[in-house]
């Protein structure tokens, strides 16, 4: 059966043109992740999907709009016999929660410079090629992993989220918290996915099964526009 990738995605720029980015980039993923060639492998078929995504939309928005307006965040994992996979471009993140302890997967790529943490180095049609930040390790039941897009991660720092994931939350409930914490100036789209490992070893991650895990409490989406 084949493994299932789960996406977040957060447009950049123009509120329209940003939308229809992360929208894409979502879809893109999820429909092409489903049937990817049976040689390529998890961590294989995230990175080829990442740059054809980049492709579509960096040479769509040059032939619409003259530059680059189709711009977006991803993150996105796969969970296989035992380990998860991921990748990421721009500042949307992944964290590992495991017996209290949290850990950031991904790798934000943006500038460190005060005033400036706001500007991405890589996004998705940001240019014509671009290199996805893989990561990889190994998952067991218990582990709670997080994607989200910087709204949430602005806001609830990581012992905040550390001490949340502690307590099983959905992805609402952290998307709620970060609303009620955020300041005007902070207050973002935001965008969650919680998955909740329950059988790391098991091969049966089709689209059937993750509806079923969602309908069981055990993937949760949640967006704040």
């Amino acid at each position: 059966v084949q493994t299932c990738a789960l996406p977040i995605s957060d447009g950049v720029g123009k509120a329209e043109e940003a939308g229809e980015a992360a929208r894409r980039v979502v879809e893109s993923f999820t429909t092409n992740f489903k049937s990817r060639p049976r040689s390529w492998s998890a961590a294989r078929a995230l990175e080829e999907f990442t740059r054809l995504i980049n492709r579509t939309l960096h040479q769509e928005s040059l032939a619409r709009f003259g530059r680059e307006e189709l711009v977006s965040t991803v993150a996105v994992v796969a969970i296989e016999a035992g380990r998860l996979h991921g990748i990421n471009v721009g500042d949307s993140r992944v964290y590992l929660w495991r017996d209290g302890a949290l850990t950031q997967l991904s790798t934000d790529h943006a500038e460190t410079q005060r005033d400036f943490e706001h500007v991405l180095r890589r996004a998705i049609g940001l240019a014509a090629d671009v290199t996805p930040q893989n990561f990889e390790t190994p998952v067991r039941a218990g582990d709670r992993v997080l994607l989200c897009s910087d709204g949430l991660s602005n806001v609830l720092d990581a012992d905040a989220l550390q001490s949340l994931l502690a307590t099983q939350p959905t992805a609402r409930t952290l998307v709620a918290t970060a609303q009620e914490r955020a300041t005007p100036k902070s207050l973002d789209d935001i965008s969650a996915i919680v998955i909740e490992v329950i059988d790391a070893g098991s091969e049966r991650r089709s689209e059937e099964h993750t509806s079923e895990l969602q309908s069981r409490g055990l993937i949760s989406y949640a967006v704040f526009c």
